[in-house]
This record gives C-alpha cells, sequence and structure tokens, in this order.
C-alpha cells in the first residue's frame, strides 16, 4: 500500500501543481485531439514516464448555436469540491455520507458563499496525503461489506483470477474516472493492483486498484480540456463525457451514473437535441432537487445558519435546531416553487410556505403536527422567503433583529450589490437608545457618522421593511427601544425608492431588473465557479435572457442555457 501512497501523493500534486500553473490543457490527464485522453487517469507510466493515447475516442463537440458567449476564463482542470467528493464517493461505492469531514478535507474556501471558486479549490501536501488515507480506508470498507461489494463487483476474484481484475478495472475505471479507458490506462491499473496484490487475499487486488482510482487525479478533478471543431477556430467544445460530467455535477451534484455514461459513449450528448433530451430527463430525476439545492442553499442564507458553515451569532438564541428546522422551511418552499410550476420571481412573492409544529407556534399560525403547506391570508405580512425565519435569523444577532444585517443580505445575495467592509478602528456599535426614541431614530443618528454613513444609507432603510419581525422570525409590534415599529423603508438606487412594509419591498424587489440580473450572476458564478469578470458580461446577459425567453420557469430556463455556446465552449487556449 505504501508504493500506491506514494504514487497517488506524487499524482495528486503535480495535477494541482498543472492546474495552477495553466489553465487550459497540457497539463496531464488532459484529452488528446481525438478526445482520448493522453494519459491514463492522469497517471503516468512508472516505468517510462509516457502517457498513453485512448483507443476509442468519445465523441466530438456540437455544432454551436450562434450564441456570442464563449467562456475565456474556466481552467480545464476542476478539482471536487468536498461536498461533491462526498456524494461521489457515496454513488459509487456506499461511501456513508460525510466523507470528506470524516476523512478530515480542509474546508473549502468561499466567494460569494459558494465554495466551489476554482481559483481557490487548492491541493497542499497535506491535502494529498488526506486524500491518500481516504482512498485506502473507503476501499477496504467497500470490499469489508457485502453489500458495498456488490455495488462494485460483477466477478468473484476468488474464481475469476485476472479476467475479474480486468473486467473491474475497465467497469470500475469508467465510473471513477468518468470515461472510457484506454488500455494504457488499464494496463497500468493492472499492474498495480497485480503487483502489490496479496496471495492469501483474492480480493486485495481489486482493493488496490480501486484504491489507486481514488486518489487518481482523473477521479480527483473533473476534466474538461474539449476537442477542437474545424468550423470553429480558437475555441473548444466538450466532448461526450466531458459534458456527461458537467451536466451531472450542475444539476445531480454528483458523479455521472452508467446510463448518462453510457449516453455519453453512444454519441446522444454530442448533438444539441441530444442534450437536450438528456438534460428534461435529468430534470425529472428526484435527484436535481438535491443537486440543485447545492445552488440554492449557498445563494440564500441557508448555510449561514445551518450546516458545517452555520455561524453561531446567526442562530436565534443559540438554537441550532431551531435554525436547521428553519432551512428546511426554505428548502421545501424553494422547492415547491421551482419544480412545481412556480417561477423564481415566485421566491419572493408566493403567498405560503412550509412549516412544522415548532414553526408554527413561532410563527402565530394554526397549529400542525406535521410538515404542512400553510396559505397566508390576505392582509398577511408574509411573502416569500424574506419573511422566512432562514432569512430573518441570519439577518439578526442571536438575541436581537438586525435592520444592517437584513438590508446588507438583501442588497448582496438578492441584488449582487457589494456592501464595504467598516474601516479599520471604526466603532460599529449602535448608540444607546436616547429616552423616547425608536429603534429606527437610533439608527439614524449612528448613519450621521460620515464613515458610517455612506453603506449604512445603503442597508438600513432596506431592513426597516423587515423590523416587524423578531430574530425568531415571529411578528413584533414594538421595538428593541419598546416604541411602536414603523415598517417604511426605502431602497435607494430604485425609482421610486420607497416602499412599506415586507409585502411591498418583495414585490419591489421581485419586479426589479436588479433581481433578475443578479439571480443570473449567482448561477453563472455557481455554474462557471468563479466570479464574473468584465467579459463575463454578455455571458450573465444570455443566462438571463434564457430565463426571460422560459418567463423565468426555473427547469426550462436551464434548459435553454446548457444548449448555449457558453456551456459547451471554452476559449481553445493551449488545447491540442
Amino acid at each position: 500500500m505504501e508504493r500506491i501512497g506514494r504514487l497517488g501523493l506524487a499524482m495528486t500534486l503535480a495535477y494541482a501543481i498543472g492546474a495552477g500553473c495553466s489553465s487550459r490543457a497540457g497539463g496531464p490527464g488532459g484529452p488528446s485531439p481525438n478526445g482520448g485522453n493522453t494519459s491514463p487517469g492522469g497517471m503516468m507510466n512508472p516505468a517510462s514516464g509516457s502517457s498513453g493515447a485512448s483507443t476509442s475516442p468519445p465523441p466530438g463537440p456540437m455544432g454551436g448555436t450562434g450564441n456570442t458567449f464563449i467562456d475565456q476564463l474556466s481552467t480545464a482542470l476542476i478539482r471536487l469540491t468536498n461536498s461533491e467528493y462526498s456524494q461521489t464517493v457515496s454513488d459509487l461505492v456506499g461511501e456513508p455520507p460525510g466523507a470528506a469531514a470524516r476523512y478530515h478535507f480542509p474546508d473549502d474556501a468561499q466567494e460569494h458563499g459558494f465554495d466551489n471558486n476554482v481559483a481557490l479549490l487548492h491541493v497542499s501536501p497535506v491535502h494529498a496525503q488526506q486524500y491518500e488515507a481516504a482512498a485506502e480506508a473507503i476501499a477496504a470498507a467497500t470490499f469489508a461489506a457485502a453489500n458495498r461489494r456488490a455495488l462494485v463487483l460483477t466477478c468473484d476474484p476468488a474464481t475469476g483470477g485476472a479476467a475479474c481484475l480486468n473486467t473491474f478495472v475497465r467497469t470500475m475505471g469508467r465510473r471513477a474516472f468518468r470515461h472510457v479507458l484506454s488500455d494504457d490506462e488499464a494496463n497500468q491499473l493492472i499492474a498495480i493492483a497485480t503487483g502489490a496484490a496479496s496471495m492469501t487475499d483474492p480480493t486485495s487486488g481489486v482493493r488496490i486498484a480501486l484504491t489507486a482510482m481514488l486518489q487518481a487525479p482523473a477521479f480527483l478533478y473533473r476534466v474538461q480540456v474539449g476537442v477542437a471543431d474545424p468550423s470553429r477556430p480558437g475555441i473548444v467544445g466538450l466532448d461526450g463525457f466531458e459534458m456527461a460530467t458537467r451536466l451531472s455535477y450542475f444539476l445531480l451534484g454528483t458523479t455521472p451514473d452508467d446510463p448518462l455514461l453510457d449516453k455519453a459513449a453512444a454519441g446522444s450528448l454530442s448533438t444539441p437535441d441530444g442534450v437536450k433530451g438528456v438534460v428534461q430527463q435529468m430534470l425529472t430525476d428526484p435527484r436535481s432537487r438535491l443537486g440543485i439545492k447545492r445552488f440554492y442553499g449557498q445563494w440564500l442564507p441557508l448555510s449561514l445558519i445551518s450546516g458545517p458553515t452555520a455561524q453561531a451569532d446567526r442562530l436565534p438564541h443559540g438554537d441550532a435546531v431551531l435554525a436547521t428546522t428553519m432551512a428546511e422551511e426554505t428548502s421545501r418552499f424553494v422547492d415547491n416553487v421551482l419544480w412545481n410550476g412556480g417561477t423564481v420571481l415566485d421566491l419572493l412573492t408566493a403567498p405560503y410556505t412550509f412549516v412544522e409544529g415548532t414553526l408554527a407556534k413561532n410563527y402565530g399560525l394554526p397549529a400542525v403536527t406535521a410538515w404542512t403547506r400553510v396559505d397566508f391570508p390576505a392582509g398577511s405580512p408574509r411573502l416569500g422567503i424574506l419573511t422566512q425565519g432562514t432569512f430573518l435569523a441570519a439577518g439578526s444577532h442571536g438575541t436581537r433583529p438586525s435592520n444592517t444585517r437584513r438590508g446588507e443580505m438583501v442588497r448582496e445575495q438578492l441584488l449582487c450589490q457589494n456592501i464595504p467592509s467598516p474601516p479599520p478602528g471604526v466603532n460599529a456599535n449602535i448608540p444607546p437608545a436616547m429616552p423616547g426614541e425608536t429603534e429606527q431614530q437610533t439608527f439614524a443618528r449612528h448613519t450621521t457618522v460620515p464613515t458610517c454613513a455612506a453603506c449604512h444609507s445603503q442597508m438600513d432603510p432596506v431592513g426597516f421593511g423587515l423590523s416587524g419581525f423578531d430574530e425568531m422570525g415571529a411578528i413584533r409590534t414594538m421595538d428593541t427601544n419598546g416604541q411602536p415599529i414603523s415598517v417604511a423603508g426605502s431602497i435607494i438606487g430604485m425609482t421610486p425608492p420607497d416602499f412599506n412594509g415586507p409585502v411591498e419591498l418583495a414585490k419591489k424587489i421581485a419586479a426589479s431588473p436588479e433581481f433578475r440580473t443578479c439571480f443570473a450572476t449567482e448561477l453563472f458564478r455557481y455554474v462557471f465557479g468563479r466570479t464574473e469578470a468584465a467579459q463575463d458580461s454578455v455571458g450573465v446577459t444570455e443566462l438571463q435572457g434564457s430565463f426571460e425567453r422560459a418567463q423565468w420557469d426555473f427547469s426550462k430556463g436551464v434548459s435553454s442555457f446548457v444548449l448555449s455556446d457558453g456551456f459547451r465552449y471554452r476559449s481553445k487556449g493551449d488545447a491540442p
């Protein structure tokens, strides 16, 4: 096992260095001009240092649709995030959920709330060693349990010998590396397994082969080098297997399964019509709910109050269980809107939510004993995500609501307007309330300080519209100063800026062009794994156009977007 570990560590570091030094093809494991892999799973031949060409090239790129945006900045190598890694090994070999945390992988850095920013997905020597340790442990556990062995074996190593090992390597290798293995790839894995296998353990060979696969760069990285299209010089199109991989991690949050890989091998992902049919089928797969939740769970403030990235000072009175229940409310609501006939705009304006017993009591709604949809009556101050516990608790300071935090979240997450951090040395504490002063008046005195006014005037008046809810999401009529609450507010920069209360605020944001552009921007950041650059403005506009043409139906907007040149092509760079 020591030989495999050293090889896996070296391979992973070589891939990481290659990905960091070049954003295009040319590093190990990149597709060759005919669409094959120039190195077997990113593995260099230990004896010769040479790489093998694929014996059966996958289908080439699709014809263009005439869209103007071509991705200029995406890298050819994209490391799996911790979430993607964990879900992938669960689906491949039955590993229990949470593998990345269990094997102590470093947390993935976040930008704009997303954990898949390619520029931040580094691999240090320590991280590579953790990949190695995880691969050994996961492979051992896979062959120690009969139900997990059944997921990966179609033959008996004890009686099948070399033929069984060959079958396993080629079958499991396609699933793990997300492409058909070349003879060179298969032979290297077989050589590693044979050289380290135990004569007394018939499963040792396949276990060692799996160990090598799980620490190979072709498993740890998603490859999208692409294939040249003679009719379109300067750009490359994703081949069938690369398209299957991109679609699967976007829509399902995990590695492509055998049926999808079969479609890639058969050429079904090599034409726009083929992709359209596959995507429509994928969007009916229940797993797409979980895959898309990876997007909206980081775009909206779910991750601020639940899961490993929850912030303690945003939990309502420190109650992590209640915060998780609030996040579940939002998840059920968003799923219902996006998958059951609603639109993206309805996220802000749908007059209903989902509650169980604790939330129903907290919100002053009729008692329920299980998760139930509750429709709000006319005149209710509740509407859409802004008035759910997730947003209201995340926009609070644990034991008290915050107009500033709520306004900041609206600006940054729903309108994509960055609010700078306070200058160094500035006293950010709210001044003590004066006798008879309302909460808003106290905030207004705070914003008279010149160093604070520029930002707080952008945030606080937006948060005023949500000040009728406390940090638990319950309706309140008196503010923290013991004075009657006014929910009148304004959004500086919009015409007209003023609104009165959460319902008007939600409708105002939903009707604004800023929200529509922001949604497209957030989805762009998630899909392409980076913050948009100046040259990406056309891409964001085209993505927004996909949803505009679909009248903001989520499934139709996504189906349109994945057929665009921006999703299926990228700049050639130094690809072969």
